[in-house]
């Protein structure tokens, strides 16, 4: 299969409402902008972030990991949509609770950095601690969560720290199996 055919077979499978489609053409979309700019003209100005984001979020509306966590980056940073730190946290819990390992990462700093949501290091801890567990390959965000939950353990005292561990007992039970 042709690179052409393949490219608009994804188009084709996206506009039919498919998910991995849609994620894979704003992933696309954006590949090629980045090709055709440089790295900061795409962030700074680029006219196609706004139908990246647009894919992003039908896919993520549907349940997408993956398009959810980079919908919340793009909310995050203001890049193709008007930037939302709540609606970001929003999302990366979505993905978090599908076993989004980077998702997780990110909430836990959501939480211990009050990013769309109330500081709570509680809960910031039991993210972490769930992004650092059971390693698939030491991927970068198991040892980013690893070294967050160290350094948030080592900060917070054992009234929170009893909270995060009964916090992480629940979430253990609610989210999916890791996905990086």
């Amino acid at each position: 299969m042709s690179d052409l055919f393949r490219k608009f077979d994804i188009e084709f499978q996206a506009t039919k409402g498919d998910p991995e489609a849609q994620y894979r053409y704003a992933v696309q979309i954006e590949s090629e902008a980045i090709r055709r700019t440089s790295l900061p003209n795409y962030f700074e100005n680029s006219h196609y972030a706004p139908e990246v984001v647009n894919w992003l979020r039908k896919a993520a509306i549907q349940g997408h990991p993956h398009a959810q966590n980079k919908l919340a980056h793009k909310l995050s940073s203001g890049v193709g949509v008007k930037k939302s730190e709540s609606e970001a946290a929003t999302w990366r819990l979505k993905a978090a609770l599908s076993g989004h390992r980077e998702a997780q990462y990110y909430i836990g700093v959501a939480y211990s950095e009050g990013h769309g949501v109330n500081v709570n290091f509680a809960e910031a801890f039991a993210w972490f601690a769930l992004a650092a567990s059971t390693p698939k390959g030491r991927s970068y965000w198991h040892k980013s969560a690893y070294e967050a939950y160290l350094k948030i353990k080592s900060e917070i005292g054992s009234y929170t720290l009893s909270h995060g561990q009964r916090r992480l007992e629940e979430l253990l039970k609610i989210t999916a199996p890791h996905i990086d």
